[in-house]
């Protein structure tokens, strides 16, 4: 026998080879699935024939349980996980989840296995990982014992009173190995320990009292509850919102087909038959097992306490992923806890910390696990409810206090994300506070400190609005038509409030908050996305379209037309506005906004200064200089006045203002700014962007070069930068020529080089 060991794993690792593409996977998987119909069928014939009529419909109750059970299995694993420092996003605990119930005819054993190696993979010592099971089998069977004891204490006092003792015991002992591993108070997670577990034998129970009662059989709940400790635990995934795959549809399938085996043989049936369907579920489970996909494990060097996708969404200047894959409430708590910690490690510490966020459903959660990180370090909160990225910026300069915003601006409905801010709207990048919240989350012991702090809520949606209309005259505007496509997203709340009582008839489209955004993309950089915005201006005879992002703090004009305005035109018109209320001002423009920006800022008595791309730049360059506005070709346009942060809705009123000064339509407003001829942004993959960069700065090297951000050229009457992504192994190509011709042409001539 123990010879045959080594050559059952090795061919286990020839069949996780050979499963290694999704095509042959799906063949393994129906195969699993083969051997459970086999295994259920056979259950049937293994009846006995003096049972009563099924009931299908406590059939169907029974594996329905099948979704509660599930969640509650995965929260198994992630409070093991939790004991030893690891943060599991529900997903990655459901795969594990479905791996340990096919091995778990003996519970602990079975647990033991595979979340062993599952917590082993997530930076975990095995001693380490084997502790932090098996307190969590340990607290299964302690709770178990004791809902045991309490059912039969009437029937007979001495056996439940024994099981009592024993029950209690096992709970000490589970206590006693999780001091042993977590960090903290042990209160909190031994309680999280006995809910998970109190919740999983009672449904594991029920389902099982269920089916067996179903087959017409008279089961006690306290038979089903111990019986609950000893038979396969086959709830472990059903069909969970969002979809996770073949192998988790088809788990939730055939889970009932375990059960029903481990049923039928405890009312009746043979031993010799239960073991036979019992090894046919275990060959099925190993196959299952064989060819699954590899957990993510995380690269941060020995320490655990840690999801794997850190890294991913720690971004240069806010925090954005997949929720929950990515993004889940465990991190997000973490996330505000060293939010609350580095804020006050600043010159200036502050007592709260203010939370917005957008419409995205994931954001409850988001919002909730973060305001619970925060107070865990005795700092308060004050939640600003629904709201757009620039209110929350305005809350934050008005109040004078940190804050963060939960939104993934223009991303899929299934991203989700944190824009942080310190008092003043002050930004937070990489180098300026997200690393070290980062190095916090991985390094530092985040438990509680002192007494908790405390939430509450403000209203500032009629503030924000009467501060965004400040920055106009309101007496000069006439009366217009503007159409305004919020795209589901928060201008929606916002872009109402700033024009009411303004001389404007207002439309807007897409208006409901929804945060699955079923018209189209919140990203109106996309020409593909005004689409609708262009078409309804040219119906109504609007004088502007404004399409806003998913957080509303960026808008793009088109103009009565229909056609779009590029955010260096608008940066130009704006800042045209800007110095004839403040004139010899200083403008800024990142280094991708169109030669048009500088050369209006010289004419009409400004200082053009050039920046990087990205708001941290912007806002720091501000800072230093003193500017009163600076644009980007993204349409983000940011303010002095604003605690020098972006906001669409403050943009759109300056060029309204402009266009009532002025007299004219915006077709006729641009004009004189459409100089050249824009490529537009151009991402290509290449192996090695910086050696791509340096190969097309020596084909230019007789020419005006700057590495402020990637490569800039300057040829006279053509000029192009070249820049790496953060994130991706892209190049970022945007180019200006003098006519649409030269452009095209210098385009394919750059692009060559690479």
């Amino acid at each position: 026998m123990p010879a045959a060991v080594p050559d059952l794993l090795r061919r286990l690792a020839a069949l996780r080879s050979w499963a290694s593409t999704p095509g042959r996977r799906r063949i393994a998987y129906a195969v699993a699935v083969t051997i459970f119909v086999g295994s259920t069928v056979a259950a049937w014939q293994a009846l006995p024939s003096d049972r009563g009529d099924i009931d299908w419909s406590l059939i169907a109750l029974a594996a329905l349980l099948v979704v509660p059970g599930a969640v509650v299995n995965a929260e198994e694993y992630r409070v093991s996980a939790r004991i030893v420092g690891q943060r599991v996003a529900l997903p990655a605990a459901l795969r594990v989840s479905i791996i340990a119930a096919a091995f778990n005819l003996l519970p602990v054993p079975g647990s033991v296995l595979v979340r062993t190696r599952a917590l082993a993979k997530g930076g975990s010592s095995t001693g380490q990982a084997v502790t932090s099971t098996l307190a969590v089998g340990l607290a299964y069977i302690a709770v178990a014992l004791v809902i045991v004891a309490a059912v039969q204490v009437g029937a007979a006092p001495v056996q439940a009173v024994v099981l009592l003792v024993i029950g209690l015991a096992m709970l000490g002992g589970a206590a006693v190995l999780v001091r042993r591993l977590a960090d903290g108070p042990v209160g909190a997670v031994l309680q999280r320990l006995v809910a998970v577990e109190a919740l999983s034998v009672l449904v594991k129970a029920v389902r099982l009292y269920l089916t067996i009662e179903a087959l017409g059989f008279e089961p006690s709940i306290a038979q089903a509850t111990s019986l609950s400790m000893a038979t396969v635990a086959a709830s472990a995934i059903g069909i969970f919102p969002g979809g996770l795959g073949i192998r988790e549809l088809l788990s939730g399938l055939i889970a009932p087909a375990v059960d029903l085996p481990a049923s039928v043989g405890l009312v009746g049936t043979s031993m010799d038959r239960v073991i036979g369907l019992a090894t046919l579920s275990v060959l099925a489970a190993i196959v299952l097992f064989a060819t699954r996909e590899r957990l993510p494990r995380p690269d941060h060097g020995s320490h655990p306490s840690v999801v794997a996708d850190i890294d991913a969404v720690f971004k240069a200047y806010d925090i954005r992923g997949i929720t929950p894959d990515q993004l889940d409430a465990e991190l997000v708590r973490s996330i505000g806890a060293a939010f609350a910690r580095f804020v006050r490690t600043q010159p200036e510490p502050h007592d709260r910390v203010l939370v917005g966020r957008d419409m995205r459903p994931s954001g409850v959660e988001l919002v909730a696990a973060f305001c619970e990180g925060v107070t865990s370090q005795g700092m308060d909160v004050t939640r600003i409810g629904l709201a757009s990225t620039d209110m929350l910026y305005f809350a934050a300069g008005s109040l004078d206090a940190p804050g963060a915003m939960f939104t993934a601006s223009h991303n899929p409905a299934q991203y989700n994300g944190i824009k942080m801010t310190l008092a003043g709207a002050k930004p937070i990048g990489s180098d300026t506070g997200m690393d070290e919240i980062k190095r916090m989350i991985l390094e530092d012991d985040l438990s509680p400190q002192g007494e908790p702090g405390t939430i509450d809520d403000i209203e500032l949606l009629d503030a924000f609005a009467d501060h965004v209309r400040g920055f106009i005259d309101t007496s000069a505007l006439v009366p217009v038509k503007v159409v305004a496509d919020t795209a589901n997203g928060m201008g929606g709340l916002v872009v109402p409030a700033v024009f009411e009582g303004l001389p404007v008839d207002l439309e807007v489209m897409y208006g409901e908050l929804d945060g699955t955004f079923p018209n189209h993309p919140a990203d109106p950089i996309d020409v593909e996305n005004l689409r609708d915005l262009q078409a309804r201006v040219l119906e109504v005879g609007a004088d502007v379209g404004l399409a806003f992002d998913g957080d509303a703090d960026r808008v793009f004009l088109v103009d009565d037309l229909g056609q779009p305005v590029s955010g260096s035109i608008t940066t130009a018109i704006v800042a045209k506005g800007i110095l004839e209320k403040e004139p010899g001002a200083t403008i800024l423009h990142n280094l991708i906004c169109s030669k048009t920006v500088p050369e209006v800022v010289r004419e009409n008595g400004g200082t053009p200064i050039r920046t990087r791309v990205g708001h941290s730049f912007i806002k720091a360059t501000m800072a230093e200089t003193g500017a009163a506005f600076g644009g980007e070709h993204s349409a983000h346009y940011y303010f002095r006045e604003n605690w020098r942060a972006d906001s669409g809705c403050i943009a759109s009123l300056v060029v309204l203002e402009q266009l009532s000064r002025t007299g004219q339509k915006l077709s006729e407003l641009r004009k004189p700014f459409e100089r050249y001829a824009a490529s537009g942004e151009i991402n290509t993959t290449v192996d090695d962007p910086a050696a791509v960069i340096d190969r097309v700065a020596a084909a230019y090297a007789d020419h005006d070069q700057d590495r402020l951000d990637g490569l800039t050229v300057d040829l006279g009457d053509w000029w192009f930068n070249l820049r790496p992504s953060n994130t991706e192994p892209l190049l970022r190509l945007n180019l200006e020529a003098a006519t649409r011709e030269q452009c095209d042409a210098k385009v394919e001539e750059v692009r060559s080089l690479f």
